[in-house]
């Protein structure tokens, strides 16, 4: 027998779902704000990031000689770090310019707030003496790195506990990830608990712009109000309300 019920409209909502709408009205009220005046959002989000593209592609290439292996104005270290870095931070930006032109606003949200975490990290890890540059560009490239790998290698051994077949080849990435006990203490580099949870705080987003809200220099100070949109794209990562 054909389904002959009919089509609930949009108009008709339980009253929980008006709820939500209102809370979500109150929370980003500029979603639902009429345009004054017509746009054509796909022509005008086309010609927006493709100008967006080209802005950080003449940037792009305004960095090259700097982050080019044959540049000798900084250290080996320091100049691979942030070259490495200020790479991932362009291409990741490209990938948000895809999303919104895509319509996916929100999506692209998420992926920005990893690149002005990687933006920050980069203007905090090339502050400093050539000494402090050097030993920042350590910290973040090999001694955070050791100290995640024996927390991933906890979680993987973890998980290798609680099924079957633990040495079954499907289990194979795991199972690498598993350091010994000898690899733990290299990873941990003779330091305690107390050091590791010190580092990891200087270089986190709230460490780092804690940093910069102490400068003398009052450009850098400033750096402290993009927690703002930080903060705000949180909601979106964590789909909370």
């Amino acid at each position: 027998m054909a389904n002959t019920q009919k089509p609930t409209l949009l108009t008709e909502r339980t009253e929980p779902e008006r709820g939500l709408r209102c809370l979500h009205r109150r929370r980003f009220p500029w979603i639902y704000r009429k345009p004054t005046m017509h746009v054509d959002l796909d022509a005008s989000r086309l010609a927006w990031t493709s100008a967006a593209s080209h802005l950080i592609g003449e940037y792009f290439d305004l960095a090259k000689p700097y982050i080019d292996k044959d540049y000798t104005g900084h250290g080996p270290r320091v100049r691979f770090v942030a070259a490495q870095l200020f790479i991932d931070c362009h291409l990741t930006s490209e990938s948000v310019l895809v999303l919104v032109r895509a319509g996916k606003e929100w999506d692209a949200d998420q992926l920005n707030r990893s690149v002005v975490e990687g933006t920050l990290k980069f203007l905090y890890m090339m502050r400093g003496t050539p000494l402090e540059m050097d030993e920042k560009a350590e910290e973040y490239w090999d001694t955070l790195p050791s100290f995640a790998s024996v927390r991933r290698s906890a979680r993987a051994k973890s998980i290798l506990q609680s099924v079957p077949n633990p040495d079954d080849p499907s289990w194979r990435a795991l199972r690498d990830l598993v350091l010994s006990d000898v690899d733990v203490t290299t990873a941990r580099k003779n330091t305690n608990r107390s050091d590791r949870q010190t580092l990891e705080k200087r270089w986190s987003f709230t460490g780092i712009v804690a940093h910069f809200v102490a400068s003398d220099r009052p450009d850098l100070r400033l750096i402290a109000h993009v927690a703002h949109g930080y903060g705000n794209s949180s909601h979106l990562i964590h789909k909370s309300i």
